[in-house]
């Protein structure tokens, strides 16, 4: 997939994922494509960012991108989105929303240079995701136990 970015107000490119990686693109940088309806953040374009910025096997960036944009040495920590919004829809409402908040957090902590926060944010995003999750499987199991014993109940007095 190729990417056209916005550099001091000129449109550069296209560039594949390499070449978007060496000249230091950052979540700030306007870029587009073909797919895309308009100029976009790469931020939040979310192929770049699981593939430039927080995404599995990316090699460490270079120290200093254009523009001044000083990159965080550390990978970027889990950020638990994904599975904090998945326990919120199917497991425990309450304790899935407070993972949301802080999984929407890391990121941005991360990139602006807070990395020790960044970390805090993801660990009580992944915390509140698994209690999320232990009680919705809670839940569903006393649930069952419910059913089954109010149905044995119900047909007990059949026979």
């Amino acid at each position: 997939m190729k990417f056209y970015i916005a550099v001091n107000g000129t449109h550069q490119g296209p560039f594949d994922i390499e070449q978007l990686r060496e000249r230091g693109i950052n979540p700030n940088t306007m870029v587009w494509n073909e797919t895309m309806t308009g100029w976009t953040r790469a931020g939040d374009v979310p192929y770049l960012v699981d593939t430039l910025f927080c995404g599995p096997a990316v090699p460490p960036p270079p120290s200093t991108a254009p523009g001044g944009y000083q990159k965080p040495s550390q990978p970027c920590p889990s950020n638990w989105l994904v599975a904090s919004i998945l326990a919120t829809i199917f497991c425990c409402l309450p304790f899935g929303i407070v993972g949301i908040v802080y999984a929407s957090k890391v990121n941005d902590l991360y990139y602006s240079g807070r990395y020790d926060e960044a970390v805090q944010a993801s660990s009580k995003a992944k915390t509140w995701t698994i209690v999320s999750a232990i009680l919705g499987g809670i839940n569903v199991l006393l649930s069952l136990l419910y059913i089954i014993f109010v149905g044995f109940a119900a047909f007990g007095d059949l026979y």
